[in-house]
């Protein structure tokens, strides 16, 4: 029989201990969503890339696609028309849907055609920013950062922050140089020339992540043959005999005498284009202007007709197995008029650089040594050694098994970058424009040599750096210098001013194109043109948090496999 008092109790408690909870839920709510828009407005934000000026390292809206004949991925920017058969009529793309022949892209590994019949569209990343507290730090050289836009404050962007606060910036040949406000001697006409720039260096982590693949042995194709003909020409030719498998995933030298294998410039120019930027056959009205050799470049991009650029920061790649003892190897670069150099075996390494040899000079020219090490256990028999050399911003790097084990430096001015690059004096090359002729730059060659063993190469690659291309959008020879590209349109930076640009560099409206400023911020913030005023500047790119995913899916599905860090 139940207990009347103990009904009482529970009847009267019950209701107190229900009011008590209601009130600590909706404190608790109430708390937690102070604290999100606390954390939001002043710690991390979450924004989704639109566009495709960051590309490949951050990726709005595109197409993805994976080569049946070599396995290899990339990326492309959504076309807007695509209908090969009507140049002056094209039609829209109906992303998702059957294509026929309208998607026609090229794989970079192996230059073969790819006509998929079903390409969706993915949506932009989505990323965390840590928003700058200014009272505690700054933003850094080469952050990815995200501000409001200058020509349009109610607009976000996403560029690299290259150049900071009281300094004059200069875009040469790709790359950054800088110099204190305070070393700005006035130099008229020619600020290149002047005394005081230094080149402004990646650091690691930055320069690992915006290595662009040119070629990596492991994706070459499975067959080589088409129709009885062989269709796909590799990128080494090899001088002497003895070499196999130059087509394949691996290089086997049989001999022990001297060799050494030379990229095919002809074949497969090192130049600055993007897969992401490649554009459909509507673009064919202008095809052909001002294009350097190449076995399958595209004669058009997204952009329109381009000039591509000579890249000259590279990075060479292997995986070396000596069959037996006393292997000597050569990791070799030419450009910039010099012949850069990684000399390796008998324990030691050594960096070295010389001059381009004239006609009457060959091999024998001398080489100055910039810097030597020495290295336990290097080219063991049947053991593999990963060997990178790098030449990037003016920097020469070898590393082993993936540790650095030297490093170098040489220190040219703007000027003097010009004169290597092209040939010819600043002022001559500024006075007649060519500077935005990517056509009057040197073409880079690299090579491999080697002596002492026979040897098999795995993992063989070549890969290049982030250039910031002269001229902007459409790569014609009388488009004007974008800003800092030029000596005439050098750029000094106020304390206030940040520079960014898009690592997309072909395809990215950044500083170097902007043509004027909103009426509101011209008002209220900074009126100069180009910049990033700190007060637009919202703040650090620091993670991928849900990568691209198909739109087009009824329950999005998040590719978390590409979760990462961005550097």
């Amino acid at each position: 029989m139940s207990n009347p008092s103990s009904g009482v109790i529970s009847a009267v408690g019950t209701p107190a201990a229900e009011r008590t909870s209601v009130k600590d839920t909706v404190i608790s709510v109430l708390i937690s969503l102070v604290l999100a828009f606390v954390f939001r407005g002043f710690v991390v934000e979450a924004f989704q890339i639109p566009t495709g000026s960051m590309a490949p390292t951050l990726l709005g809206a595109h197409m993805r696609f994976r080569s049946p004949v070599t396995g290899a991925e990339w990326t492309v920017a959504p076309w807007e028309y695509s209908d090969p058969r009507s140049v002056d009529h094209p039609k829209p793309i109906q992303r998702g849907t059957r294509q026929g022949e309208a998607l026609l892209v090229h794989d970079p590994m192996s230059g073969a055609e790819i006509r998929p019949l079903l390409m969706p569209t993915l949506s932009g990343d989505r990323i965390f920013v840590l928003k700058y507290l200014y009272s505690v730090f700054d933003p850094s050289r080469f952050d990815v950062v995200v501000f409001k836009n200058p020509q349009n404050p109610q607009e976000n962007f996403i560029k690299r922050l290259i150049g900071l606060p009281g300094e004059q910036i200069a875009l040469v040949d790709g790359d950054v140089f800088v110099r204190p406000v305070s070393q700005v001697s006035g130099e008229a006409g020619n600020p290149w020339g002047g005394s005081g720039w230094t080149i402004a260096r990646k650091p690691e982590r930055v320069q690992r992540a915006v290595w662009q693949p040119v070629y990596k042995s492991e994706s070459a194709p499975q067959n080589t043959q088409r129709d009885d003909r062989r269709w796909f020409s590799p990128p080494w030719k090899a001088s002497g005999e003895g070499w196999q498998g130059l087509d394949g995933k691996s290089y086997r030298y049989s001999s022990s005498g001297p060799t050494r294998l030379d990229w095919d410039v002809d074949r497969w120019p090192l130049v600055d284009r993007y897969p992401y930027n490649e554009a459909p056959l509507g673009g064919a009205r202008s095809a052909g202007i001002g294009l350097l050799p190449g076995p399958w470049l595209p004669r058009y991009d997204l952009f329109g007709p381009q000039f591509y650029y000579p890249v000259a920061d590279l990075r060479l790649t292997a995986g070396v197995l000596p069959e037996g003892d006393g292997l000597e190897a050569g990791f070799n670069l030419s450009a910039l008029g010099h012949q850069f150099q990684a000399r390796l075996g008998k324990g030691k390494a050594s960096i070295n650089m010389r001059p381009q040899p004239g006609p009457n000079e060959g091999d024998d020219a001398a080489w100055k040594t910039l810097g030597s090490a020495d290295v336990s256990g290097l080219f063991r028999k049947g053991e593999i050694t990963n060997i990178e050399f790098w030449h990037v911003d003016q920097s020469l790097q070898i590393w082993v098994d993936g540790k650095k084990v030297l490093w170098a430096e040489y220190e040219w001015s703007p000027a003097e970058r010009i004169q290597n690059a092209m040939g010819m004096t600043v002022e001559e090359a500024s006075g007649k424009n060519l500077i935005t002729d990517g056509t009057k730059y040197r073409m880079a060659g690299v090579s491999l040599a080697f002596d002492g063993s026979a040897v098999t190469l795995h993992r063989v690659g070549l890969s290049r750096d982030l250039h910031y291309q002269a001229t902007i959008k459409n790569q014609l020879i009388d488009t004007p210098p974008g800003l800092a590209t030029h000596p005439s349109t050098v750029l000094t930076t106020s304390p206030d001013h940040y520079f960014c640009c898009g690592d997309n560099s072909p395809s990215s409206h950044d500083g170097r194109s902007w043509t004027m400023v909103d009426p509101w911020v011209a008002a209220e913030v900074d009126d100069t043109v180009g910049v990033v005023h700190r007060n637009l500047v919202i703040g650090k790119a620091f993670f991928v948090y849900f990568p691209a995913m198909d739109s087009s899916r009824r329950i999005p599905i998040p590719d978390v496999g590409r979760m990462r860090l961005i550097w």
